[in-house]
């Protein structure tokens, strides 16, 4: 490995506050997902359209309100966040997070739970990934957590009721060309010999983003029914694919 690729040794103090905002990470992850799932066992389908839902899209807009003023207020006073446990980033980032869930919510009260649980406990493994991977791999997380969730809301939903048929178009269209906005980003990055690739060389994200453009297509051609696959394998295969390029980032970084 070369000195550019050398990560820097943590202090103490250092490695203390990386762990102690992990686990606050957990605990508010931990929080909302038993608010969620609290709220869904509670209320009937017409319980969840006519009071939770609209209650819980309220609450969520206003949650990222107040992360945006607090955002916006330690901003302008200039304070160094490096050395806190609650940054501005990171409440920032619930609140953008809040806002996702409320959005489901607002869309489609009857999977707006299930939507919202895996919204946050995917963005809390974004974070956990954050401290322990290097930039391309906590990339490739995010892409394939929202690619993900382009192929489940535009493939695997068209079928429910009152999901917007418009939004499902968008949500397609999307799932394709996510990927290939992504391999044009890695492409260039790499051509640039750009230093984005410390510690991950390109390969896995030119696979991933690869499976997860044919993958698109070719649920794309399903809808037309040229060609049929169920979305669940695509998922699959995503899921597998970014799970065997962890492993892998693990075992070389040991």
């Amino acid at each position: 490995m070369s000195e550019k690729q050398k990560k820097p040794v943590m202090t103490q103090e250092e490695n203390d506050r990386m762990m102690n905002r992990i686990m606050l990470a957990f605990v508010v992850t931990v929080c909302a997902v038993t608010v969620i799932m609290s709220i869904k066992n509670r209320f009937n389908t017409i319980g969840m359209y006519e009071t939770a839902a609209p209650v819980m899209s309220a609450v969520c807009i206003v949650l990222f309100v107040l992360s945006a003023v607090f955002f916006a207020l330690r901003t302008k006073k200039g304070e160094d966040d490096r050395l806190r446990v609650i940054t501005r980033w990171n409440v920032l980032g619930c609140g953008i997070t809040s806002l996702l869930c409320g959005i489901v919510y607002a869309i489609n009260p009857s999977i707006a739970s299930v939507y919202s649980v895996i919204i946050v406990i995917g963005v809390c493994v974004l974070y956990f990934i954050r401290y322990i991977y290097p930039l391309p791999f906590r990339a490739l997380g995010a892409f394939c957590l929202c690619e993900g969730f382009l192929i489940h809301a535009g493939f695997g939903l068209s079928a429910v009721r009152a999901f917007s048929t418009v939004l499902g178009i968008l949500f397609r269209c999307g799932a394709a060309a996510l990927p290939a906005a992504f391999l044009v980003a890695v492409f260039l990055a790499a051509k640039k010999k750009s230093a984005f690739y410390d510690g991950m060389k390109p390969l896995w994200l030119y696979i991933c983003g690869a499976a997860a453009f044919v993958g698109a297509v070719i649920l794309l051609l399903g809808s037309f029914g040229i060609f049929y696959v169920s979305y669940i394998y695509v998922l699959y295969v995503l899921a597998a694919l970014f799970l065997a390029a962890g492993v892998i980032q693990t075992v070389k970084s040991i």
